[in-house]
């Protein structure tokens, strides 16, 4: 009868000490290389993570897993990205903002890419295309690029560009280096 209670005892705390040390490995998998997603979960953010976080209430296997590896793929240097589910469910967003550039990546549901919006200043235009607009419109100040990158290559680029000179804004569309006019207003006075 001793024996048995021996027997018993060590095999309970086998088991104690197996759940324990799960458990304490559990919490170190859940943020093995800085992981920073915030979910329905708690889960302690490092602040200079390169992991896409999420500020809704999904959980961390809602995003397709093609999404996520596309856009480390792409955004190395990502910080603060949040995550978003379409309603409809039809995608994925991730948005972030470094270096003062705005950034927001669409994937569809299977993950795939589908595009990458960038708005940011004049400071931060290409050289190429803020002298392609500056000697076309050299009264105006470019007040804001948004850049549009669609499927089928990262390559093909558009440029939305408004440009205000006074009481005068126009918006410019360009695309395989030619401006196109998209519109133009004017301030009633």
């Amino acid at each position: 009868m001793k024996m048995i209670n021996i027997i018993i005892t060590r095999a309970v705390s086998c088991i104690f000490i197996t759940l324990f040390l799960h458990s304490a490995s559990c919490q170190i998998i859940t943020n093995p290389i800085g992981l920073n997603i915030i979910t329905a979960e708690t889960v302690l953010p490092d602040l200079n993570s390169v992991m896409p976080a999420n500020t809704d209430k999904y959980y961390r296997n809602d995003i397709n897993i093609r999404a996520v590896r596309g856009f480390l793929k792409y955004f190395k240097t990502a910080k603060n990205v949040t995550w978003k589910i379409a309603k409809n469910g039809s995608g994925y967003t991730a948005q972030f903002t470094n270096d003062s550039i705005q950034t927001r990546v669409a994937y569809d549901r299977r993950g795939l890419w589908y595009y990458t919006f960038k708005r940011y200043g004049e400071d931060k235009m290409p050289a190429e295309l803020r002298a392609m607009v500056r000697s076309t419109f050299f009264d105006y100040t470019i007040t804001e690029v948004t850049e549009i990158s669609l499927p089928p290559e990262r390559q093909n680029i558009m440029y939305s560009v408004l440009i205000k000179e006074a009481a005068n804004f126009k918006i410019l569309k360009i695309f395989n280096r030619e401006i196109e006019i998209v519109s133009d207003y004017s301030e009633s006075k």
